[in-house]
């Protein structure tokens, strides 16, 4: 198998997330409630990316990819292939095989902890970036599911956004400037580029 690289992730979530900012962008000349629409959808998008790209990374480092500083990564078990990267993250060392999942720091570290070492960068970097990270999947999951757990959930982010349990829409937390300089929508855009890259740089 050809050498896996960090790099051609990277130039390709950049991409997509390029891609998204030029719809928010775009978008600020419509009319307000279509400003918030296409921030949410935005947001649902922006954390596929995220988690798409940290799978990716992971599997490819599992697969022997170098970090971007040149560091090989620690492991215990080097796969073949990017398949055999993600059967040994599900199965290796475990009397039962797991489910992947990339939307929460936990979940991260679960996912990769008997292939990668416990010490590695990769890890690190979800464990440093928790809250960010969970704060987007609250936000998408509201979004998403407008549940009864999910709104709960949401409540609380705004409750330690704003310091007060406001009643605004998904939309609106994400675009409004009334409280904050910048919008959490902008925060996400760049917070994402600046997390995935850590993920690789090693």
């Amino acid at each position: 198998m050809p050498a896996v690289k960090l790099a051609t992730t990277i130039t390709r979530v950049i991409r997509e997330i390029k891609i998204l900012e030029d719809y928010y962008n775009k978008s600020s000349s419509l009319e307000l409630r279509f400003q918030y629409l296409i921030a949410e959808v935005i947001v649902l998008r922006l954390f596929a990316v995220l988690e798409d790209g940290i799978a990716e990374i992971a599997y490819k480092l599992a697969a022997g990819a170098m970090y971007l500083s040149g560091r090989a990564p620690r492991l215990s078990v080097v796969s073949r292939s990017l398949d055999m990267a993600r059967t040994n993250l599900i199965n290796y060392h475990r009397t039962k095989g797991i489910q992947l999942r990339w939307s929460k720091a936990k979940y991260i570290k679960e996912s990769v902890e008997n292939v990668l070492s416990s010490t590695e960068s990769f890890i690190n970097v979800a464990l440093i970036n928790a809250n960010v990270i969970n704060e987007m999947r609250v936000v998408r999951n509201y979004i998403a599911h407008r549940s009864e757990t999910s709104r709960r959930d949401f409540k609380s982010i705004i409750n330690q956004r704003f310091g007060s349990p406001l009643k605004i829409s998904a939309g609106s937390f994400l675009l409004s400037t009334k409280r904050i300089p910048k919008p959490i929508m902008v925060e996400y855009l760049i917070q994402t580029r600046i997390i995935l890259h850590d993920f690789a740089k090693g």
